[in-house]
């Protein structure tokens, strides 16, 4: 057993110990300190050691919860951890002069690794053509100003001094922060914006009091974040923010002045005593700094800045997708982004539908399949038939498959199944809502890629949330729509019909019941046989016999006349699409006959 897995099951001791955390029965306030919590949101695995929390994702196991609570990096954590608990002494007495000056000013390895840290033995400041040549140190540590900057500052690792190289323009340290989005701080030293980044935060460093350089560099930035303004806690400092204060706010910038020291020198004094409390001011500041931004949302941004980049990712996330059917990929953009709820009553044919869409577009882009109700092997032998009658040669059941009756054609279709290399992934496990978006978020990390979700089916999505069916259905499509919007990706829920739905023409009122799904859905989308829409007997609210009499001998033919049907689109029109649905060969194709529509 490695050190880790020895070291995860200590997980609740460490939440006890320092959070202060005794009922891991029930969820309790998220331990990232990013969002206020008021319903707790986090949840102990106690099987797997791990705690995640469903409002913002923060996951993480014994050394991750550790890392983040003593601002340390993973590998540090573990040292730690295994001397607490497994009574380890990984104490060594280093003579590595950077580690050790590292060590002195509570930076850790992973922070000198991100701003590219490096060490000079015996520099020679005259030798090396710096700006002070009044006398010789030997050991120093040079700081880039940037991760692609020629500039640099060299620091001495036995005195409080810098040297600058003669001949290269003096920049900003890590200027490139100014070009995000949250907020930024702004530092005298290097290594106090160092200290603040390893704490959580964004940091540009002045090397100094003096500011015009950034400013200079403000007037170049497109949009501008909110400055934080977190110079030394002396009389220069003081000085230096007031006046930069002033500066920033006659150029309309949204600025505080937030020192995050408390009572020490700088921020870098404050991260030697403490990450922890370092840490907790950085967000009480980065709260403060928030509230003085402009309102978010504000249209003339957006559409400056981000209108025709989400357009053109948009488009080009959706080009060339073809689901097999021209109304689909016309109306519905190839299932662009956004949050589909696909219906229709027992036996319609959903699954199977879905599994051959799924199919198709996983020839062009990632896709992954939840199954809740079918198999592996009733997977596969769905999509070996289809392709077999697709194909016209000698086409074979997919029941006479899982009976075992293979026919001659079975290992050539098989072989051409292979050579088309689908990216399709499916799974028949019963995933929690938990795990299954856990499952998807790291596809995505993993492979860079948004992958196409289909869900089938969420009346069976196991969820903590204890109530009415109707509830749970709502807490299931609640989390999926905040999923699904937060990364832009594109996911299909599959739903049972209320039962007053399995006899009248799909409508709105046919996914009400079974939780609020026309609400969060950008398109609400489903299967029904075209006798339904076509025949006057499925208006009537009475005449149930003659109703289940008509679908029974729908339900009887090999090739049933179904239609597609969207009620909702949120970004389009509503359509009906006429289908053939051969149930033997477990495949839909368009049809020629033109749609019914809606009486």
């Amino acid at each position: 057993m490695d050190d880790i897995e020895q070291l995860k099951p200590f997980l609740s001791k460490f939440l006890q110990e320092n959070y202060g955390i005794t009922n891991f029965n029930k969820n309790f306030r998220c331990i990232a300190g990013t969002h206020p919590d008021n319903h707790p949101s986090m949840h102990y695995h106690a099987k797997e050691h791990y705690v995640k929390c469903f409002s913002c994702g923060f996951t993480g196991n014994i050394v991750t919860v550790a890392a983040h609570y003593w601002n340390i990096s993973k590998a540090e954590a573990v040292r730690r951890l295994k001397e607490q608990y497994l009574g380890i002494s990984m104490h060594s007495k280093t003579t590595d002069p950077m580690e050790q000056f590292l060590k002195k000013r509570g930076l850790s390895e992973k922070t000198a690794k991100h701003f590219n840290l490096s060490f000079i033995k015996n520099f020679n400041p005259e030798k090396e053509g710096t700006t002070r040549t009044n006398y010789i140190l030997h050991d120093v540590i040079k700081i880039p100003a940037g991760e692609n900057s020629e500039s640099y500052i060299l620091r001495s690792i036995h005195q409080k001094k810098f040297y600058k190289p003669t001949g290269i323009v003096e920049s900003l340290f890590f200027k490139e922060e100014l070009s995000q989005t949250e907020p930024v701080f702004i530092t005298e030293s290097a290594i106090c914006a160092m200290s603040i980044w390893q704490c959580g935060g964004h940091a540009v460093a002045l090397n100094g009091t003096g500011y015009n350089k950034l400013l200079e560099q403000l007037k170049r930035e497109k949009n501008p974040p909110t400055l934080i303004l977190s110079l030394d806690n002396d009389e220069a400092g003081k000085k230096a923010s007031t006046a930069l204060y002033e500066e920033l706010s006659a150029m309309n910038l949204s600025v505080v002045n937030f020192p995050v020291s408390k009572d020490k020198k700088d921020p870098n004094e404050l991260l030697i005593e403490s990450g922890k409390l370092l840490a907790e001011e950085i967000q009480k500041a980065i709260h403060a700094a928030k509230a003085t931004q402009k309102p978010a949302g504000m249209m003339c941004d957006y559409i400056a800045y981000s209108f025709i980049e989400d357009i053109l990712t948009q488009q080009k996330n959706a080009q060339n997708r073809s689901t097999g059917f021209s109304m689909l990929d016309q109306k519905l953009n190839g299932f662009g982004s956004g949050l589909y709820i696909f219906g229709g009553r027992p036996g319609i044919g959903k699954s199977t539908f879905l599994d051959q869409i799924a199919y198709t577009l996983s020839k062009q882009t990632p896709v992954i399949y939840f199954s809740y109700e079918q198999q592996k092997r009733h997977f596969a032998a769905k999509q070996l038939s289809r392709l077999s009658f697709l194909k016209n040669e000698a086409p074979f059941k997919s029941s006479d498959l899982l009976a075992g009756k293979f026919n001659k054609n079975v290992p050539k279709i098989i072989e051409q199944y292979l050579n088309e290399n689908p990216n399709l992934q499916m799974y028949s496990d019963v995933f929690t809502l938990d795990e299954l978006q856990e499952k998807i978020q790291i596809y995505e990390q993993r492979s860079g890629k948004s992958p196409i979700v289909f869900v089938d089916f969420i009346q069976k999505i196991p969820v903590s949330v204890k109530g009415s069916a109707k509830e749970t259905v709502d807490a299931v499509v609640s989390s999926m729509e905040k999923f699904t919007h937060k990364e832009d990706r594109t996911i299909v829920l599959v739903s049972s019909f209320n039962r007053g739905g399995y006899y009248s023409p799909i409508s709105m009122d046919s996914f009400r019941e079974t939780g609020n799904l026309e609400y969060a859905a950008d398109a609400l989308i489903g299967l029904q046989y075209q006798i339904v829409s076509s025949s006057h007997i499925f208006q009537s609210d009475t005449r149930f016999s003659e109703k289940q009499l008509l679908i029974r001998k729908e339900e009887q033919k090999t090739c049933r006349e179904v239609e597609f049907s969207c009620v909702k689109n949120r970004y389009g029109s509503q359509f009906t699409m006429p289908l053939l649905y051969y149930t033997e060969y477990d495949c839909f194709t368009e049809s020629t006959k033109k749609s019914a529509g809606r009486i």
